[in-house]
């Protein structure tokens, strides 16, 4: 009674699967200036070859560990409108629906009661 009627962990599988059908191109992207700023890195230090491959080594696992973490923070941390959804969810229950029509036929019979004694008090 007291349970969700949707599951609002379905919300979040949704955004997390649409936001990881967007990881292939961004992976690509990463990666392009990623090796773009080791370039201009490696330029900027006038780097011999033995230089160039430490710094290629360095820079290299800094970037791809620094690209994976921010990828998997952006994949599972749920979007806010993902969660104002999954809130949204997680409130309508059985119960909750039950108790919102009673407070709501209530609340309809005493504004019809009240045009009832309104038009009756017109009419005298």
């Amino acid at each position: 009674m007291y349970e969700p009627i949707i599951d609002p962990m379905i919300f979040y599988w949704i955004d997390i699967l649409e936001k990881a059908g967007s990881l292939p191109p961004s992976t690509l992207i990463g990666g392009v200036l990623g090796g773009v700023l080791i370039l201009i890195v490696c330029s900027l230090r006038d780097c011999t070859d033995k230089q160039l491959g430490k710094y290629l080594g360095t820079w290299g696992a800094f970037v791809i560990v620094s690209f994976l973490i921010l990828c998997l923070v952006n994949v599972f941390i749920p979007s806010k409108d993902t969660m104002y959804k999954m809130l949204i969810a997680k409130q309508v229950t059985p119960h909750n629906l039950q108790v919102t029509g009673e407070t709501v036929d209530k609340a309809l019979d005493k504004v019809v009661e009240k045009i009832i004694k309104i038009t009756q008090e017109v009419k005298k």
